[in-house]
């Protein structure tokens, strides 16, 4: 079973992300890369699923499992995690869309599958407080490469 960590103890991490991908959302609404149609929004891991079905792997595979869980459990339990959450619906779907459409497509997904790796390598360790902040940070470092 995967445990988390008692998310008190990084709230301010957690506040200080879900600012950050705020102001993020809205740089990149002026730049026309979040989705508009919010029946886009699926599942916290749509990015996690696109990549893993590149690479073939079923949609209920150990990595998607192990995100979900963390969504649900860690996340979501807590109103800056849901803004955080909220946040990724809005842009997910666009980056999927420019990463498919990229001619470096085959290696954004071996990188993106790495990242996503290292975060559930950290949540089986629970490092829920680095998994928030590497999120946020490659996110925005992605969206400046696909966007910018």
């Amino acid at each position: 079973p995967i445990y988390f960590v008692d998310y008190k103890c990084s709230r301010m991490d957690t506040v200080r992300a879900s600012q950050e991908l705020m102001k993020m959302k809205i740089r990149h609404k002026q730049l026309g890369c979040v989705a508009d149609n919010k029946n886009q929004r699926r599942s916290f891991c749509m990015i996690a699923t696109a990549c893993v079905s590149h690479f073939g792997l079923n949609d209920n595979c150990y990595l998607l499992t192990v995100l979900r869980n963390f969504r649900d459990q860690d996340l979501l339990v807590t109103p800056e995690g849901t803004k955080l959450v909220n946040s990724y619906y809005d842009l997910a779907p666009n980056i999927i869309e420019k990463v498919n459409a990229s001619p470096e497509a085959s290696e954004l997904w071996n990188e993106i599958y790495q990242q996503i790796s290292s975060w559930v390598d950290l949540i089986e360790r629970h490092e829920t407080d680095a998994v928030v902040v590497r999120y946020q940070e490659y996110l925005s470092s992605l969206i400046n490469r696909l966007f910018v």
